[in-house]
């Protein structure tokens, strides 16, 4: 993935083709919130026959005017009812030391990741014998049976289950870590994603599990922010892709970025003449004034397979995922460029819409 990384992300995912068939749609739903209007002609007459108390959630959203709901404070996963962004148990270890690589052609392996031990339930049955090279993209928890990834990752090639809690590929039966496999029983693509098309914009998708995610200290849901970070803010980049332009590590890692402007990310892709030309190809319009974010370091940023993968912030112990990588530049001989990512909180509506169903 990066150069200037750690070893390891607590609730980073691999995501792979493994056993069961799951379903692509196209969410049928709009970021725009729902107007203060009722659309059914005979939402006053369900009203007075007590729909709004026994039917609330389809009432709310079809009769707000007929229900007295047009204040009703909807949910959303940007203020959920579960705890987020941390750890929900713990054995006592000490968190793990940073793994810390910059971009080197050399392609030995950074040492051995430590972390807090991880329980699981083991619901999914015996853990198959996987390689990092079986893995193409990231992905994060945001609920006990979604993830945040890119749309761009769901429609790379079948997705067929993804795994949570693995640190290390190349080692097994790790005592800080317990691998889990959970299949995806349906994957949710941004309705303004465009498959047809080779840009990226709204390049987000929602990957639903068959069986809910068991949390621990090692796998926990990301809290969701209401606004993208500033500019200078300091973030985390995470991830199983290339460290350089020929080596993909086993080890789980990660890079402590800051958040660029869209500006100053054009100015540094314009440097160099074929990065430029890719960044054109899939953001034609470029980056301001979009649902796009940039993060990266000198020296640092996210590589090959590091896609759909998350970009995160840590604020008073909570982890904030704050961006979902969608376009990595090159990372050949050190020249590694800033990482493109989608803006979280800009689709905070979309997110609700699959959740919550508002």
């Amino acid at each position: 993935m990066m150069s200037g990384v750690r070893g390891v992300s607590w609730a980073a995912v691999a995501v792979m083709a493994l056993v069961c068939y799951c379903t692509t749609t196209h969410a049928q739903t709009t970021e725009e919130a729902p107007p203060c209007e009722d659309s059914n002609p005979q939402c006053q007459q369900l009203a007075q026959q007590g729909e709004c108390e026994s039917n609330q959630q389809e009432m709310f959203i079809n009769c707000p005017v007929s229900c007295n709901a047009c204040d009703y404070p909807w949910p959303t996963i940007a203020d959920p009812d579960f705890d987020c962004g941390r750890p929900y148990a713990s054995n006592g270890v000490p968190r793990s030391r940073r793994n810390t690589r910059e971009a080197n052609p050399d392609p030995a392996p950074g040492p051995q990741a430590e972390t807090q031990g991880a329980t699981t339930s083991g619901q999914q049955g015996p853990q198959r014998q996987l390689s990092v090279h079986d893995t193409f993209c990231g992905a994060t928890p945001i609920s006990d049976r979604f993830l945040l990834t890119s749309a761009y990752c769901a429609l790379k090639k079948p997705i067929y289950s993804v795994r949570l809690g693995e640190l290390d590929f190349s080692r097994e039966n790790e005592a800080n870590s317990r691998p889990v496999d959970y299949a995806i029983e349906q994957i949710i693509v941004h309705p303004d994603f465009d498959p047809s098309s080779k840009t990226r914009y709204n390049d987000l998708a929602l990957l639903q599990t068959v069986e809910k995610i068991e949390f621990n200290d090692v796998v926990f849901p990301y809290c969701l922010p209401g606004v993208r970070p500033q500019p200078s803010t300091p973030v985390i980049g995470a991830g199983f892709g290339y460290v350089n332009a020929t080596h993909q590590s086993p080890i789980l890692q990660e890079a402590d970025l800051l958040v660029m402007t869209p500006a100053e990310c054009e100015t540094r892709y314009n440097s160099e003449p074929l990065q430029w030309e890719r960044l054109r190809q899939d953001y034609p319009d470029l980056l301001q004034g979009s649902d796009l974010m940039c993060a990266g370091y000198p020296g640092r940023g996210p590589c090959k397979g590091d896609e759909g993968g998350p970009l995160y912030s840590d604020i008073e112990g909570h982890r904030y995922l704050v961006g979902i990588a969608s376009f990595t530049g090159s990372c050949d001989n050190g020249d590694v460029m800033p990482g493109v990512y989608m803006s979280v909180a800009d689709h905070i509506d979309f997110i609700d819409s699959v959740l919550y169903g508002i």
